[in-house]
Formats: structure tokens, C-alpha cells, sequence
């Protein structure tokens, strides 16, 4: 209701200052709503710990619809966000769990890059599909690497990140899905250079 009324409101306002505004309340209030979604598709899928059969899924319609949702909230418009898997591109998986899983690895990269390129790609082989999502954002540290992969806080030398907000929610639905699709999650990054997140799932 929040996200409808502020649409129609952007659309007729004239006061140029009220405009901007009203248009964050669109964006954040379109973000809330997904995010909810995500999380009760998530408690759904980790409740039953058991999904469906593997449908098609169009790999690149499915990175074109997340980065359509995703673009109003880019940090500045010195961000581009590249689709780069190729069109007609499917494989056997499970559309829902993929698309929240891929959600929140791009509004990761999105939230970490003022400036520059949020890449999305592919390398497919006979048995694998590896899905990459590269940034040039701030990057992070081998501690923080360890944490985001396994979910314990080494005992010394760990710091947070300035970047990092909330309570770290978006990791762990990340680490659950990849567990419930078969996947493996391997994340590379330097601080100051960006980071790259790879998620490789297997065609069998």
C-alpha cells in the first residue's frame, strides 16, 4: 500500500523538493516488501529442507529481472550494473531459491560500490555452472571472508566493516541456500579493490 501510494504520488507531485523524498520512500518501501518475501520464501524452503524437482531456469531472464528490481538502488549513478550471461542460457535448478539467493549477493555488491562495475557472469562446463558477481566496490577483509563463509566471528583481530549495516540477515539466508540447491560459495576480495562472489551449482 506504502509502495502504490507513493508511486501515484511521484507522478503527481510539481514541488521539485518533495519529489526526491517521496521517491526514496517508493524504493525503500519496494525493498521492504521484497526482502519480506525473501525471508518467508527462506523460512519456508529451510522448514521443509526439501525443495521440488529442478525446473528450467533461464539464466539470463532470471539476472535480468533481479537487476531490474535492483537498479533504483544503486549508490549514484557512477554504478553500472552488467548482465553478462548469455541470452537462451538455461539450466536444470530452482527458480525461487535462486532468485532470493542472487538478490542478496547483488544488493551486497550494491551496498559496497559507490563507484565503478557490478558484473554478472558465467562459465559453464560439462558439469558445473559457475555464476560469478564481481565489484569494484570496498572490498573486505580475509576475516571478514571467513566470517561471511562460515558464520563464526574468529576470536581476534576482527573487525566490521564502516560499510557493514544491519545484522548480517542477508549471509545467512545466503549460506542456507547455497546448502539447499547443492552449491558451493567461494568469495574472493581485496580491501580498496572490490570483491567477487561465485556460486557454483551443478548440472546434475
Amino acid at each position: 500500500y506504502l509502495h502504490i501510494t507513493a508511486t501515484n504520488l511521484e507522478l503527481k507531485l510539481k514541488d521539485t523538493d518533495a519529489v526526491k523524498p517521496i521517491g526514496q520512500i517508493k524504493a525503500t518501501t519496494k525493498e521492504l516488501e521484497y526482502l519480506t518475501s525473501n525471508l518467508l520464501s527462506w523460512v519456508k524452503f529451510d522448514a521443509i529442507n526439501l525443495l521440488d524437482q529442478k525446473q528450467v531456469v533461464d539464466l539470463h531472464l532470471l539476472f535480468e529481472s533481479i537487476v531490474d528490481f535492483v537498479l533504483p538502488f544503486k549508490q549514484s549513478d557512477y554504478v553500472s550494473i552488467v548482465n553478462n550471461v548469455p541470452k537462451g542460457l538455461v539450466i536444470k535448478g530452482w527458480h525461487d531459491p535462486m532468485r532470493v539467493l542472487f538478490y542478496n549477493l547483488i544488493m551486497n555488491s550494491i551496498r559496497s560500490t559507490n563507484k565503478g562495475l557490478i558484473e554478472i557472469t558465467v562459465v559453464s562446463n560439462s558439469n558445473t555452472v559457475a555464476i560469478s558477481i564481481k565489484d569494484t566496490g570496498i572490498g573486505m577483509s580475509e576475516s571478514m571472508i571467513s566470517y561471511l563463509l562460515t558464520g563464526i566471528k574468529p576470536s581476534n583481530n576482527f573487525v566490521t566493516p564502516k560499510y557493514k549495516t544491519g545484522n548480517g540477515v542477508g549471509y545467512q539466508i545466503i549460506r542456507n541456500l547455497v546448502k539447499l540447491v547443492f552449491a558451493e560459495l567461494k568469495i574472493e576480495s581485496k580491501v580498496g579493490i572490490g570483491t567477487e562472489v561465485q556460486i557454483v551449482l551443478t548440472k546434475l
